[in-house]
């Protein structure tokens, strides 16, 4: 601790989390889509959307595959990286993603195998859990009498690659199509990658053996997970890689348990509240801890912000309350062409990490005021004010604190500076004045064409300790801090009073007239769902039985070899005597060899060969089966 008088308050903090039961992660969320999405590729509906991300430094060590076998993650973010996106209404589950991709549109010798992403998703509340049990039907895929239901979706280009589709596995099996179901892609200009942007009509989802459907329930916590594949060079199903929210061991083909994580469903669209009340009533922005394992560099590529809140500045998603568009209209960009971007940031016990990807027909102008640029700002203080959505106005006069309390915000903007070869941080109130040091840097790349930039940067957080009091910033984990955030953009004049802009500040009022009617906050979040995975959880779920396994003494073994050519041995325990049947099928579930059938077998180990001679390379899964109860293990033939 830096400073007495919080010391014995943030002890307490943190004995607090210490015993919590859930710790303080970012969980993936899915929100409700303001209105039906227009699926042409742009993805342009998308702000808030959670970033799902799949990339070489996002995906934690227990990510699929990377164990078993390390050529089949990607071996650059140019062979394969990207981020999905999902929202949801009444009637339509929509999807979308960015990928990029050194050869965009493969398609190998197995459906199962392409450039495509995957959701496997399921309907019914998990409660508060992070990890969804393992689902006790034989398969983990849900279809029940109670209502329960789970399915795979996978969507690619088609083989013919001019169009795209929707494949269902387990319980929906075939392509998913009608006249209210529709998807689309774009090739990226260079040729390096692709959109894809698609809605499904709910009951196209519908179940053709139970009739249970797929509706998306507020406030509830549904077991889903998400996966990014690619298939280059040989085409060969045996030769695809990816990444996937997956930990060390299982995947989520394997059905609901410990290969899925979960995904909180959203009260409302963006906004419906936001407008009038000036608060977040649709998901609460967060600020994460940077990963261990993954310390951010500042080079303007912005390849370190996995999982970050994006806090979207568009025209279309800032409400009327946004600054300045009720008093002067023209002081709102036109468009979203003049001026719109995200921001994002994170940070760890030294620094404030802060990154944005802004367009803006004209970067880089400077105006007459230091305060009016081309720039990004946070404004932001350091105490917790709880659960509240709102901050309470600060009783310090300019609502800035600096107090003998330990109590302090302030305001950072971030711009080129008059000679446009580099960037600064500028602070006002408390500590005034350009904000460096040898430790806190920051750079600028304009865009290719010269329509935008990206900034990024980190602060070093002694260096925002206050010359008067001695007050700091800390992001302790499980607070709830005043915080808000804005784009301004100058043009044509130069003049401060020509600025532009659009800010998360409510009608009447600005983040400049301190901690109060013009703020909303930021939870202070310790670490990631997919990095809790990997550093808290993996070793934990790879000691869980799989999906199926409810009877500790009734097992079945993972094959060895695996991957085999073309034989593989398989074992397993039985508790009792009885009849057991071992059947292999493959990746769309059709049977393709019965080892074992409704045979009796004395108590205690078995050990058998499968002979898979004859069959084609790909995925296949053993199941055995008791009469009661059916166990799955998954094997991978390469010729």
């Amino acid at each position: 601790m830096r400073k007495a008088f919080t010391s014995v308050f943030v002890i307490l903090i943190l004995v607090g989390l210490a015993f919590s039961q859930e710790p303080n992660v970012v969980v993936p969320y899915i929100l409700r889509a303001p209105e039906p999405i227009t699926v042409d590729g742009n993805l342009d509906e998308w702000a808030f959307a959670f970033p799902l991300d799949h990339n070489m430094y996002s995906i934690p060590d227990s990510g699929r595959f990377k164990a078993e076998n390390p050529g089949w993650v990607p071996s650059s973010f140019e062979d394969c990286s990207g981020t999905i996106y999902m929202m949801y209404d009444d009637e339509y589950f929509y999807f979308a993603a960015s990928v990029r991709d050194d050869e965009p549109g493969h398609w190998s010798d197995a459906s199962w195998a392409s450039d495509c992403i995957e959701f496997y998703m399921a309907n019914y509340d998990v409660g508060d859990v992070l990890f969804p049990e393992a689902h006790p039907s034989a398969a983990g895929f849900p279809d029940t009498e109670e209502g329960d239901y789970g399915l795979q979706l996978n969507i690619s280009f088609d083989e013919s690659m001019d169009t795209t589709q929707i494949y269902s596995y387990y319980n929906l099996v075939g392509v998913v199509k009608s006249e209210n179901t529709e998807a689309t892609y774009q090739i990226w200009p260079d040729g390096d990658g692709y959109n894809l942007e698609g809605k499904i009509y709910l009951p196209d989802l519908d179940s053709p053996t139970t009739g249970n459907f797929f509706e998306f329930t507020a406030g509830t916590r549904i077991a889903m997970t998400w996966s990014l594949y690619d298939i280059d060079e040989t085409e060969s199903s045996a030769d695809f890689q990816g990444f996937a929210y997956t930990p060390k061991g299982y995947a989520g083909w394997m059905g609901v348990g410990p290969g899925w994580q979960v995904c909180d469903v959203m009260e409302n669209a963006r906004g419906f509240e936001w407008e009038d009340m000036a608060k977040f009533d649709f998901v609460s922005p967060y600020i994460k801890r940077v990963a261990d394992n993954r310390p951010i560099t500042v080079d303007g590529d912005l390849g370190d912000w996995n999982f970050c809140f994006p806090l979207d500045h568009w025209r279309d998603v800032i409400p009327d309350s946004g600054r300045f568009v009720f008093e002067n209209p023209g002081w709102l960009p036109a468009t979203d062409e003049d001026c719109k971007g995200t921001i994002y940031m994170q940070y760890d016990d030294e620094y404030f990490y802060f990154a944005a990807s802004v367009m803006d027909d004209e970067p880089g102008h400077w105006s007459d005021a230091s305060w009016a640029s081309d720039c990004i700002e946070f404004y932001m203080a350091n105490f917790d004010i709880g659960d509240v959505l709102l901050p309470e106005p600060h009783p310090s006069a300019a609502g800035f604190p600096d107090t003998e309390e330990g109590d302090y915000g302030l305001q950072l903007n971030i711009s080129f500076d008059e000679s446009m070869d580099t960037t600064q941080i500028y602070s006002y109130y408390n500590l005034v004045g350009v904000v460096k040091s040898e430790n806190t840097e920051m750079i600028y790349k304009i865009w290719e064409y010269g329509d935008g930039y990206n900034l990024e940067g980190k602060i070093y957080l002694p260096d925002l300790d206050s010359p008067t009091t001695g007050n700091f910033f800390e992001f302790v984990d499980g607070y709830r801090i005043p915080m808000t955030w804005s784009i301004y953009d100058i043009d044509e004049t130069e003049s401060s009073a020509d600025f532009q802009g659009m800010a998360y500040t409510p009608h009447g009022f600005a983040g400049w007239m301190g901690v109060g009617n013009g703020w909303q906050y930021a939870d202070v979040k310790d670490i990631s769902l997919i990095e809790y995975i990997d550093v808290k959880a993996a070793t934990a779920i790879e000691d869980r039985e799989p999906a199926a396994a409810i009877v500790s003494d009734f097992t079945l073994k993972q094959n060895y070899p695996n991957p085999f050519n073309p034989t593989t041995n398989i074992s397993f325990t039985l508790d009792q005597a009885g009849k057991v049947s071992l059947k292999v099928f493959n990746i769309t579930g059709q049977l393709v060899k019965t080892v074992i059938n409704g045979e009796n077998h004395t108590a205690g180990a078995h050990e058998v060969k499968i002979d898979m001679s004859g069959m084609s390379s790909g995925i296949y899964f053993a199941v055995l089966s008791n009469g009661k109860e059916s166990l799955k293990r998954k094997m991978m033939l390469i010729k």
